[in-house]
């Protein structure tokens, strides 16, 4: 039975939450504009799985090999020597079916990395608004104690991925008994709004930053609701499904 939720704004504070490798028994990393969408696309659309990587040097090995396509992001732009960017429309069964993607972005895959060096033996989900409802079941299924790890921007704060907290706990049957504060706040800033709750993203600083780089279909994918209907899951270094209902 789920007993306790928190929320970890910044990658910068990950080891202040996981203060053991045994703290949580599971936790969700979430980078809704646009990482972890992007990563639960690829997955969706038939990749073998997905390699977080940190640097772009680490990801300029993989350039050519057989098998893989190599996707990159800084700043909100794909790289120029990737194949293919921090896009989630770019993601279609023609294109990476049966690919391996080695991806490397500003924020979600840092903060991934991050979290598997504090808690290399725990249940690492990948959380998107696209497979918030499956995600929320199988937290209640099979977990007690969660930590949602927010990528945010450069280690700042980023109030769509803390507010994806408050909408996974909206998700649940059942209310934890345990909530940290950082949860309660995104609960009450959420309560503002309802189901209006995408007017809000597109308030915050991230969802302005995009606007004048990417394409307004590609935001308002990523806020999708009902999607996906898998989780996929960091293990070994690797993304893969292990979750599909």
């Amino acid at each position: 039975m789920l007993q306790e939720l928190a929320l970890c704004p910044s990658p910068r504070l990950l080891a202040d939450y996981i203060t053991s490798p045994d703290r949580f028994d599971a936790v969700v990393a979430t980078d809704i504009l646009r990482a972890t969408t992007t990563i639960t696309e690829a997955l969706a659309a038939g990749v073998s799985s997905v390699i977080p990587v940190e640097s772009l040097d680490e990801l300029k090995t993989y350039k050519g090999k057989e098998g893989y396509l190599i996707a990159g992001e800084r700043g909100g732009k794909k790289v120029d020597f990737a194949d293919l960017g921090n896009n989630p429309l770019e993601y279609t069964p023609q294109k990476v079916k049966g690919k391996t993607i080695v991806l490397s972005t500003t924020n979600g895959t840092q903060n991934l990395r991050a979290i598997s060096r504090l808690a290399p033996q725990v249940p690492i989900y990948i959380g998107a608004i696209g497979n918030l409802d499956i995600l929320a079941r199988l937290l209640e299924e099979k977990y007690s104690h969660i930590l949602i790890a927010a990528s945010g921007w450069k280690n700042c704060f980023s109030f769509e991925d803390s507010l994806f907290a408050a909408l996974l706990v909206e998700s649940l049957c059942q209310t934890p008994p345990i909530l940290d504060d950082a949860t309660q706040m995104a609960r009450d800033a959420l309560s503002l709004y309802g189901d209006n709750w995408k007017k809000a993203v597109a308030k915050s600083e991230h969802y302005q930053r995009l606007k004048k780089l990417i394409a307004q279909e590609q935001i308002d994918y990523c806020l999708k609701e009902y999607l996906y209907s898998i989780v996929p899951q960091y293990l070994h270094g690797e993304i893969r499904i292990t979750h599909k209902v």
